[in-house]
């Protein structure tokens, strides 16, 4: 099994006047599901969801398992030799 490697950056976004946080921004640079068990533990911790803009939907713990088989079938498919 491949290292999965990732990077992670936050963004807070506070009231000014009353210091109230608005809003929490994640980035992830990088794939593989740890990346994806990353997001949604935070979002957990902060009682919230994660958004993956990639597709449009809310992160789950089955699209994080669906784009690794995703990934598999496109490898498969692009392995040098193939006809």
């Amino acid at each position: 099994m491949p290292i999965q490697c990732f990077a992670l950056g936050l963004e807070l976004v506070e009231e000014i006047y009353d210091a109230v946080l608005a809003g929490v921004s994640m980035f992830i640079h990088g794939h593989g599901e740890a990346a994806a068990q990353a997001a949604l533990a935070i979002a957990d911790a902060l009682n919230a969801r994660a958004f993956d803009t990639g597709s449009g939907n809310f992160l789950t713990k089955d699209s994080a398992r669906s784009f690794e088989s995703w990934r598999a079938y496109r490898d498969q498919v692009l392995a040098p030799g193939r006809s």
